[in-house]
């Protein structure tokens, strides 16, 4: 059984510069930022699926999609460069960490490796 995600507090959320969407089920949410280019990023996760989606956007045309499941961790941080979507995976034979950097645009960095 996949452990339960760990995910940013909801008070910490409301402090930073993103569009929270709230679901039904309360153990799911997404985060949307908005790039200075007008590109969109989105990062949704499910804490009892411990499963992240990421998508970015550019008007209504879905650019990059990424999921992955058995995650074990989400972070939304913010500094003076922008934001940064981070998803991290430590299982027994993979690790990695996929990341979205908004601010001038979107990066999105997506390492899977055999550990």
């Amino acid at each position: 059984m996949v452990s339960r995600l760990e995910v940013p507090d909801n008070d910490v959320l409301d402090m930073l510069p993103v569009e929270v969407i709230r679901h039904e089920e309360p153990w799911v949410a997404t985060v949307r930022a908005i790039a200075d280019d007008g590109l969109i990023a989105e990062m949704t996760w499910d804490e009892v699926a411990a499963s992240v989606a990421v998508r970015v956007l550019q008007d209504d045309a879905v650019m990059v999609r990424l999921e992955r499941e058995s995650m074990r961790s989400v972070r939304v941080l913010s500094s003076d460069l922008g934001l940064h979507f981070e998803a991290a995976l430590f299982a027994v034979e993979l690790g990695g960490v996929l990341t979205i950097d908004i601010g001038s645009t979107v990066i999105v960095r997506d390492a899977l490796l055999r550990q």
